[in-house]
């Protein structure tokens, strides 16, 4: 399941983000959008292991120590807040990213309905022989 959900999410999210980039800074965009989803994933899990330490660790100081109804409800707890985090985000992504469906088939240097790939050009210098 996760690995479904990735492909759904992280693909068009790439696209999206690289969709008006010139050929020219397509490198260097995509080394700033991989840098961005490292940071905020690195970022993600720091609170979340945060969320889960404090939440677990409350239960074991009720306990004489660490048992597993704390694990678990660490677990309840950072999943509920990674279910808030979500049900925030989503409208939030929802209303602010608008974008024609039909701009992803369309390239500058192709008509309309045109793959996005290039063909290799023909070197303009032959050599006659």
């Amino acid at each position: 399941m996760l690995g479904v959900g990735l492909a759904i999410t992280f693909v068009p999210l790439q696209n999206l983000a690289l969709l008006r980039v010139e050929h020219s800074d397509a490198g260097v965009a995509s080394a700033a959008l991989t840098a961005t989803q490292q940071i905020g994933g690195s970022t993600g899990t720091a609170v979340f292991t945060a969320i889960y330490a404090v939440s677990s660790a409350h239960l074991t100081t009720l306990g004489r120590g660490p048992s597993l109804d704390s694990m678990v409800n660490g677990y309840t707890t950072v999943f509920s807040a990674a279910a808030i985090g979500l049900a925030v985000v989503a409208p939030i992504t929802w209303v602010l990213v608008k974008v024609d469906r039909r701009i992803f088939s369309i390239s500058n240097d192709a008509p309309t309905g045109q793959a996005l790939t290039r063909e290799p050009q023909e070197s303009t210098h032959h050599r006659k022989g």
